[in-house]
């Protein structure tokens, strides 16, 4: 720029003329993508790898309940002897995410990109289970509420309880999953008890447990699907309604290529996740209001 010619003369140094001295500069975290919060896979039964070193399907024996007779005297009493069933769970879940960082990358890079891809790697395959789970809502043969004109409310919610109490399910492990149409319905009623309002909020970060009401534990989760654009899903359910059969945990390998001058970086996990019983589920149906 110019200077003023009655003051003096020529011109000055600016940022568009000294542009060559001034560095761009690059902040010292990561800005990561945004990551749903993983929470079914803590809050369904789960068979861990160390009991499926082999084979594709894993057999869950049933046990029926029985039914106490009437002892008379001077009489031989009855045995029972019932066919007992099984769950099924089908090892076909074999997910994997892979990176190829060239040498020239790692050198010029100012980052650890191998430890932010490694932490993104391990979050994509729990996110693929946890979806896996979920998928499953949109199949539960019980319901409350309806995808027209209708939220979460306490009656929706003490009916699937009541569902839960008709089919003998265990009063512990007992949670209600939603999404965030469904959260803000929850903040609406009186009962529903936030961890964050009792100073509890690191329990979501390690469960996804944000609040609790009538006795269920309440999950979010955004991997929670919608069944259309303007109506959503929610579910009330008991542990054992689903099993997580974990064949191969997530797992980390790495390998120079020659080929390409670069590390490759890949991670893969095998599993499978089915129904353990059906009438310990309830879906909750409600609209994207």
């Amino acid at each position: 720029m110019a200077l003023d010619k009655d003051m003096s003369k020529g011109a000055s140094n600016t940022v568009t003329t000294a542009a060559v001295f001034i560095p761009e500069v690059w902040g010292s975290e990561i800005l990561k993508a945004r990551e749903n919060r993983l929470v079914m896979a803590k809050h369904v039964m789960t068979i861990r790898p160390e009991v499926m070193k082999y084979g594709d399907t894993v057999h869950i024996p049933r046990l029926g309940n029985e039914v106490a007779l009437t002892k008379y005297a001077e009489s031989a009493i009855t045995y029972s002897a019932a066919t007992e069933t099984e769950v099924q769970v089908v090892i076909n879940n074999y997910k994997y995410v892979g990176k190829l960082i060239e040498d020239i990358v790692d050198i010029q890079s100012k980052y650890d990109l191998f430890a932010n891809f490694r932490d993104k790697i391990a979050y994509a395959l729990g996110d693929a289970v946890d979806s896996s789970i979920l998928a499953l809502t949109s199949s539960i043969a019980q319901s409350v509420g309806s995808f027209t004109a209708d939220s979460v409310t306490k009656e929706y919610i003490l009916a699937g309880i009541r569902m839960l109490d008709s089919a003998n399910v265990p009063q512990d492990d007992r949670y209600m999953v939603v999404d965030a149409y469904g959260r803000q319905d929850l903040l609406s009623i009186d009962d529903f008890v936030r961890y964050d309002a009792g100073g509890s909020s690191p329990t979501a970060l390690k469960t996804g447990e944000i609040g609790e009401i009538y006795g269920l534990k309440v999950l979010f989760s955004q991997n929670v699907q919608a069944p259309t654009a303007t109506s959503a899903y929610g579910m009330i359910f008991h542990k054992d309604a689903f099993v997580l059969a974990l064949q191969k945990d997530v797992t980390i390998k790495t390998e120079y290529s020659v080929d390409y001058f670069g590390t490759k970086l890949a991670g893969y996990e095998v599993y499978g996740v089915t129904y353990a019983r059906t009438d310990h589920a309830v879906l909750l149906r409600y609209t994207q209001s």
